[in-house]
């Protein structure tokens, strides 16, 4: 989002600079960011975040198929997801949903686990922080 030229972005306003179809990837999950020094949030900060997205019966189940595919007890090419909780509609901020949809969990030829968050919108320097904080925490 930084180095994109003016043709690769598709919406500024004077808060704002929005470019559409992102796929960002990593090559390990090690996660060493500090969201309270790093984004200035606090510990409840992402405590909210865990309770509006999750459904611990739905994380549990993902995570039981998920070992299952990541031990090999399947075909390969098995992919399973888990939906994340629908949000509330709460007042004008939230009306077109919850800002992540969903995880998926695949294991590639190379027996490489992948996990896949899908999400309609992140704030990159923001909430991202919390977003990939949560992905860190189900692998």
């Amino acid at each position: 989002m930084v180095m994109a030229t003016n043709e690769e972005i598709d919406f500024v306003s004077g808060l704002d600079v929005i470019r559409y179809d992102n796929l960002v990837g990593c090559d390990s999950m090690a996660y060493k960011f500090d969201l309270g020094r790093d984004l200035w949030l606090n510990r409840s900060r992402f405590t909210v975040l865990q309770r509006e997205y999750l459904d611990l019966s739905h994380l549990e189940s993902f995570l039981d198929r998920s070992k299952e595919i990541g031990l090999g007890g399947v075909k390969h090419g098995v992919v399973t997801s888990m939906p994340f909780r629908a949000q509330q509609v709460r007042a004008k901020k939230h009306r077109w949903g919850g800002c992540m949809s969903s995880l998926c969990f695949r294991m590639s030829k190379e027996k490489q686990p992948t996990l896949i968050l899908q999400s309609r919108v992140t704030y990159i320097t923001y909430m991202g922080g919390c977003d990939l904080a949560l992905c860190h925490v189900i692998a």
